[in-house]
């Protein structure tokens, strides 16, 4: 049978209703009306939820934003129709418990997509309702700023199931203030984390996702409040060797994840390595001495101080393939520099030979000021060189030159550094000028602590670290940061409680949490900020901690 063409255009209008056009914008969001079973009802034992509500609705990305708390052992589905959603749950809901379905943002009407505010619906198995609650922030270890959509999770503690293995009992996510509230929990004992769940799986990857913790287990059993958790990213993982093979003439151990410390033993053998790859790749250079498969003791390190001891065995092979290319990066680059000069040169190879009359400083014509070894200092793999030295005092007596108008140039000439592969570097060229104190500004202030080892750092609007200053003396009460660029900054302290020379970042396995960082003078933790302009001094800045 044909139909007619307005009888099919009918039918299509019904099925799919469209908002009408004119009139004011509707501006309420949709009001919960009814809901089966009523809300907080007691002893539930059904498998359906209903929730009607005064105007049409709809869902959106509700698998996401619907939080429900316990958490569940198996699935739901939900549909919706016209003004209702029904959800039905797969299995049954453990006995004696208090369930809170919070729906977020996952509920809007269908005209303006308005967002029922703090939805929540909440039931019981038993025949009383949970109480207890827990609130409080999450910020970021490094800025202190608030965070925004974290994800804190409660445990049952003890239990076999944690952040790393399994979904949490309790979970809710921050809001744009940084804030959470966990609802209607049960009495007991929990371990608390927070973490920022890109993947949404409820368990901790940290290799890419920042986390938070505390170092004990919280009692809850009435309503606790005022938790902070500072939030920061550190890989957990355990060092793993992936791969042990030749690589050319020389031979490369691969692991998983960056190691901070490397120690290589082999009978009486000699060897020389560095790291490469962001750390991951510990690369072992030709040594003619070792002519057959010999046993390699390694020993490795993370920043979590997390070890990998172990035994490789090692043959270096004859290859036809050329070694890598030798590259070296200077820094700084051209530009204004402080009296108090600093430069670096990283390598991709260890050196074994450097040649100090051919880096020099280029004042004039006339007058050089050439590098000796004590200016320089090394690594542990030789494939970094540190080269500082003060103008202030090697012209102390020298007005011509200790001058920041005149400009200079740092050399190192063509063959100044040899490899262990025997590449001689290309010559390096860079222009400097010292800073015209008119351009710059003065930050200072005084120190009052009890710590004795810390690290002052001052950073710009992005975080990103201008200069720092170690101090482990509980005798220093000052600070000072010469030549700063015009601009907005802000003062963060690492402190090393523990005084072992390094701010330690904690270890979530073994709820050690990290050392004390402190941020002062910034908009988004404590509304100021240092404004500095060309010829200026911001002096009086007390750092109490």
């Amino acid at each position: 049978m044909k139909y007619p063409w307005f009888l099919i255009f009918l039918t299509y209008a019904c099925a799919n209703p469209i908002p009408p056009t004119g009139g004011p914008k509707d501006l309420d969001p949709p009001v919960l009306i009814n809901t089966i079973p009523d809300n907080k009802t007691l002893n539930f034992n059904g498998s359906q939820i209903t929730l009607e509500f005064d105007e049409y609705i709809k869902e959106e990305n509700l698998l996401t934003q619907l939080m429900i708390t316990p958490s569940l052992r198996g699935i739901y589905e939900y549909r919706v129709n016209k003004n209702r959603i029904v959800l039905s749950f797969e299995e049954p809901f453990d006995s004696a418990t208090t369930y809170t379905l919070n729906f977020r943002e996952g509920i809007k009407d269908i005209t303006e997509g308005n967002v029922p505010p703090n939805l929540k619906f909440v039931f019981s198995t038993g025949n009383f309702l949970d109480s207890a609650s827990v609130q409080g922030v999450v910020r970021s270890l490094m800025t202190k700023e608030l965070l925004e959509d974290i994800t804190v999770s409660l445990y049952n503690d003890p239990d076999t199931i944690t952040i790393f293995d399994g979904p949490p009992r309790y979970s809710t996510i921050t809001n744009e203030q940084g804030e959470f509230s966990i609802e209607n929990i049960k009495n007991s004992n929990y371990s608390i984390f927070s973490l920022d769940d890109k993947n949404r799986n409820l368990k901790l990857e940290s290799r890419s996702e920042g986390y938070g913790f505390l170092d004990h287990s919280l009692t809850i059993n009435d309503s606790l409040t005022g938790l902070e958790f500072y939030i920061f990213n550190l890989d957990t993982r355990p060092i793993v060797l992936q791969s042990s093979r030749p690589s050319g003439n020389n031979y490369q151990l691969k692991f998983n994840k960056s190691l901070t410390h490397y120690q290589l033993l082999m009978e009486d053998k000699s060897l020389i390595s560095n790291l490469l790859e962001n750390n991951k790749i510990l690369l072992i250079y030709y040594n003619e001495s070792v002519t057959d498969s010999l046993g390699l003791h390694f020993i490795v390190k993370d920043s979590l101080q997390q070890t990998l001891d172990s035994l490789v065995y090692v043959k270096f092979e004859e290859s036809t393939k050329k070694p890598d290319k030798f590259i070296a990066n200077l820094a700084p680059k051209n530009g204004p520099t402080n009296k108090s000069f600093r430069a670096s040169i990283n390598f991709n190879k260890p050196i074994v030979s450097v040649n100090y009359d051919s880096i020099y400083f280029q004042f004039d014509s006339l007058y050089s000021l050439p590098v000796n070894d004590s200016m320089i200092s090394t690594n542990y793999s030789n494939d970094e060189y540190i080269i500082s030295l003060d103008f202030d005092d090697i012209f102390k007596e020298d007005s011509i030159h200790n001058n920041w108008s005149i400009p200079f140039k740092f050399i190192i000439s063509k063959g100044s550094f040899l490899s262990i592969e025997n590449d001689s570097i290309s010559a390096i060229k860079r222009e400097y000028s010292f800073k015209n104190p008119k351009d710059f500004g003065i930050i200072r202030g005084t120190i009052a602590t009890n710590y004795s080892s810390f690290t002052i750092q001052l950073v710009d609007k992005n975080f990103a670290v201008i200069e720092e200053i170690t101090l482990n003396s509980p005798d220093v009460l000052s600070y000072e940061f010469r030549h700063i660029t015009p601009g907005s900054y802000s003062i963060r302290v690492l402190i090393d409680e523990n005084n072992n020379g390094a701010w330690d970042p904690g270890n979530i396995k073994l709820k050690e949490l990290p050392e004390k960082i402190v941020v002062f003078f910034h908009p988004n933790v404590n509304s100021q900020q240092i404004n500095l302009r060309a010829n200026w001094e911001q002096s009086g800045l007390e750092l109490k901690f």
